[in-house]
């Protein structure tokens, strides 16, 4: 476009398309051959596939004012089964004969599901949020291993527990060690009272 062009027509995707893309035009030539494409199911049930043959073109009137149009068709090779029909949620009615749905400048885009377009936008900002979340995890944590001899750094874990864990046991404060006593024993295998020394558990 930036160039001076007023739009690309391409095609080998199987899917027509024509959108608007900044000052010109965006085509999808589609296809003319049998395709396979996924249904919406009800009740949370997977996805049902039909297989169509579809006929689609990208017509250009270069005149005066340049038009573009996209002619669909498309049949179902089989009609859906009765389950299939309970399953699956309502969709468009498809063209049987050769019908324009789209045109440039004064029609429509095709296909633009504003419905669609929403939820689809705010499952990709969900997913792109978790993945920044899992990421910075991941970083905090190696940080925090890697600073865990430093003592100054350790009260931070107390908020952020990304470092090594250990348990706590009722005893010394933080920066003392949770000991256990055990009585020391003598060669006869008779404990003797004296003194006990300690073990630190981690």
């Amino acid at each position: 476009m930036n160039e001076g062009y007023a739009g690309l027509i391409s095609g080998h995707t199987h899917e027509p398309e024509l959108s608007v893309v900044r000052q010109g035009f965006y085509a999808n030539t589609g296809c003319g051959t049998e395709v396979v494409i996924a249904h919406k199911a009800r009740f949370g049930l997977p996805r049902t596939f039909v297989q169509l043959r579809r006929f689609s073109r990208v017509e250009v009137d270069a005149g005066s004012e340049l038009r573009v149009r996209l002619v669909l068709v498309e049949h179902p090779i089989r009609s859906p089964s009765i389950l299939e029909r309970l399953a699956t949620t309502p969709e468009k009615l498809r063209p049987s004969v050769p019908t324009v749905v789209g045109a440039l400048p004064d029609g429509e885009t095709w296909p633009l599901d504003e419905a669609e377009l929403g939820p689809w936008t705010r499952r990709r900002l969900v997913r792109q949020a978790a993945w920044f979340l899992l990421v910075a995890a991941g970083a905090l944590n190696i940080v925090f291993a890697l600073l865990w001899p430093v003592r100054a750094t350790r009260a931070v874990d107390w908020w952020l527990p990304f470092g090594p864990t250990r348990s706590r046991a009722p005893g010394p404060s933080w920066g003392a060690s949770p000991c256990s006593a055990s009585p020391r024993v003598s060669a006869s295998g008779t404990g003797e009272p004296g003194r006990r020394p300690s073990s630190c558990s981690w």
